[in-house]
């Protein structure tokens, strides 16, 4: 999983027929991971959340990404799980 930061919606006017009905946004995430190795990576995820920008979520990456969204085949690998409402320290 990925922390980060929405900075907006990514729109299309073609998609893959697997993402009808989810919309797309991109997140900055906090610090490096895997997927993007350094601080300017961004990440485009499916959300079905409606998160908006400015939120702080958590992505899922990867395989999990597909399981959740009840297709075995669906071409994203990374999604908004959840939306960060307040951080404890």
């Amino acid at each position: 999983m990925i922390l980060g930061t929405v900075l907006g919606t990514v729109w299309a006017t073609h998609l893959h027929p697997q993402l009808s009905g989810h919309r797309l946004v991109l997140v900055q995430p906090h610090g490096a991971t895997n997927m993007a190795p350094s601080s300017d990576a961004l990440i485009v995820a499916s959300d079905r959340l409606s998160s908006t920008p400015g939120d702080r979520v958590v992505l899922s990456i990867g395989q999990a990404v597909r399981a959740d969204s009840g297709c075995s085949f669906l071409p994203a690998d990374a999604a908004v799980v959840l939306i960060i409402d307040q951080d404890v320290a």
